[in-house]
C-alpha cells in the first residue's frame, strides 16, 4: 500500500458536497446520484467564474451536458435525467435550454 506523504496532498483534486445535502430535511431525499451530481456543478461553476460566463441579470451560469456527467459517473443518462429532475424539484438547479440541439 502507497501512502500519501504530506507533501503530495496538494496534486489531489476534490469535489466538495455541502453537508447541508445529507443534514437539511429539503435535501434529505435526494438521491446520491443527485447529491454527488451537484457536487460537479459547483465544481464546474468554478469554471465559469473563470471564464466570465455571467447572464444579462450577473448570475454564473455553466454549460455541462447530461452525456458527460453520464460518462464521469458511469451511469445511464436516464438516471442523470432523474437526478438533475430532483436538483431542479428542490431549487438546487435552474435549467435554461439553449435552442434545438444545444446544451
Amino acid at each position: 500500500m502507497n501512502l500519501i506523504k504530506a507533501n503530495e496532498i496538494i496534486q489531489y483534486q476534490f469535489y466538495v458536497i455541502p453537508k447541508a445535502l445529507f443534514t437539511e430535511e429539503k435535501y434529505i431525499n435526494l438521491s446520491t446520484e443527485a447529491k454527488i451530481i451537484y457536487s460537479f456543478l459547483l465544481d464546474r461553476i468554478g469554471l465559469s467564474q473563470r471564464n466570465y460566463w455571467y447572464n444579462e441579470e450577473n448570475n454564473v451560469y455553466l454549460i455541462f451536458k447530461r452525456k458527460d456527467i453520464s460518462e464521469l459517473l458511469n451511469i445511464s443518462e436516464k438516471t442523470i435525467i432523474k437526478a438533475v429532475k430532483e436538483l431542479k424539484n428542490v431549487d438546487l438547479l435552474y435549467e435554461k435550454r439553449q435552442g434545438l440541439r444545444k446544451t
